[in-house]
């Protein structure tokens, strides 16, 4: 999935300026960024990261679906995040 183009998904509108910003050409670039640098806009951000977790998450197929929510479970690791 880190290697789809960032092109081949729909994403709001409010997200592109930053991604024309970061250069992002896959999935796994816009997924470096975030791990790795902060915006000084935030909230682009928090719109950015869920964009890309309901874009993979509809990309995923039913085992890595059940594998995700597994481990958010399990591990109580997903931080919901205030994105109107």
């Amino acid at each position: 999935m880190r290697i789809m183009p960032v092109g081949s998904e729909i994403w709001p509108e409010e997200c592109e300026p930053l991604l024309k910003k970061i250069g992002a050409e896959t999935i796994g670039d816009v997924a470096d960024y975030l791990n790795k640098s902060k915006s000084e806009n935030s909230s682009a951000d928090d719109v950015l990261f869920t964009a890309l977790l309901k874009i993979c998450y509809e990309n995923m197929d039913m085992d890595g679906k059940m594998v995700f929510w597994e481990d958010m479970l399990e591990n109580n690791s997903l931080e919901w995040r205030d994105v109107e």
